[in-house]
């Protein structure tokens, strides 16, 4: 084998090891956070079957000031993100409770501003191949 093969491969190597670690640091605190009571983390996958899935399909809460943050949980062969409306609430009452930003290409987190009772639909979209189709999970404030 040459040494430019050897040089090729290292450096693809390199490359995917810097995007794993980047990934997981940027991560890993907003997901540590969860054990706090008022921050919830969903994670978001794409089955085998290539359909959308969260681990928490409806979120219930009771009070204000909740941080909710979604991330994505791709396989090894995956690299799906978050596209800029990767969560949305469907309502205008929705839209009113929950601030939301994306957080990189796999974290989106939502702040409940004036909490209000109610049920809020949402919808979860990631960008990636093959494409798959949006999920409409809830979030409940009792």
């Amino acid at each position: 084998m040459n040494k430019y093969v050897l040089v090729a491969a290292g450096s693809a190597l390199s490359v995917a090891l810097i995007g794993f670690v980047y990934y997981w640091v940027a991560l890993m605190p907003l997901v540590n956070r969860c054990t706090d009571h008022k921050h919830h983390c969903i994670r978001v996958s794409v089955d085998a079957a290539n359909m959308l899935q969260v681990d928490v399909p409806k979120l219930v809460k009771k009070g204000q000031d909740h941080t909710i943050t979604w991330y994505i949980d791709n396989e090894d062969t995956q690299d799906y993100k978050f596209p800029e409306s990767g969560i949305a609430f469907k309502t205008s009452d929705g839209k009113d409770v929950f601030n939301c930003a994306l957080r990189g290409n796999y974290v989106y987190r939502c702040v409940d501003r004036s909490w209000k009772k109610g049920e809020f639909e949402y919808a979860v979209k990631v960008a990636g191949s093959p494409t798959v189709p949006p999920l409409d999970p809830w979030v409940v404030n009792n």
